[in-house]
């Protein structure tokens, strides 16, 4: 299996792929109006987001490539987040 003999840069690569493909299925399904195909992808975008941020090491991190990694997954999570009430906290123009 790939992931079994994959570097860590490797993995980390096969992880934001994976993200980004999740995400693109999560915004073709919502398109498609099949909200709820689209909420499971974005779930697995977050299981993605949380495997990233538990393995990096943050301490090696510190470096400016590990601080745009960092920021970028912290970024991503938050936009993944649920918004209270059940609906968009974007305004619907």
């Amino acid at each position: 299996m790939q992931i079994e003999t994959a570097s860590p840069a490797r993995l980390l690569v096969m992880l934001y792929d994976g993200a980004l493909r999740r995400l693109s299925d999560a915004a073709e399904s919502m398109k498609a109006g099949d909200f709820v195909a689209g909420h499971d992808s974005l779930v697995k975008v977050q299981d993605i987001l949380l495997e990233l941020m538990v393995s990096l090491d943050f301490e090696r991190a510190a470096s400016w490539p590990g601080t745009c990694i960092v920021s970028t997954i912290t970024c991503i999570s938050r936009s993944c987040r649920p918004t209270s009430g059940g609906g968009s906290s974007r305004s619907r123009t």
